[in-house]
């Protein structure tokens, strides 16, 4: 799915509730407690971003494992400096497709 039906998915406000569940519960599977509940997805890119800099690296990297963010993002995203804004969208559309791949099992 492309960036834009996916900004759209996420205008609906019970696909971003269970997008913001998951990533609520893929960062305290890490060990950190986060609460992101912006009603704007740019807004939601912004809080996700903002509180990953406040994370131990490590994390970073344990978060991107949970999330799924396959190995080549990865070393491409640390390759351009690490920007957290990148990252924090990285794992907002990662996490916005498990809920639409859990909704509908023949998206994959």
């Amino acid at each position: 799915m492309d960036l834009t039906n996916l900004s759209k998915k996420l205008e609906e406000v019970s696909f971003r509730t269970m997008t913001i569940a998951q990533i609520h519960k893929d960062f305290r599977t890490v060990g950190v407690a986060a609460n992101f509940n912006s009603s704007d997805k740019r807004e939601l890119t912004n809080e996700i971003a903002s509180f990953l800099g406040g994370m131990p690296p490590d994390k970073h990297i344990q978060l991107a494992y949970i999330v799924d963010i396959g190995e080549e993002k990865m070393r491409k995203w640390l390759s351009k400096g690490g920007d957290l804004e990148d990252f924090s969208d990285m794992i907002l559309h990662r996490e916005a497709l498990k809920i639409l791949i859990r909704l509908n099992p023949s998206f994959r």
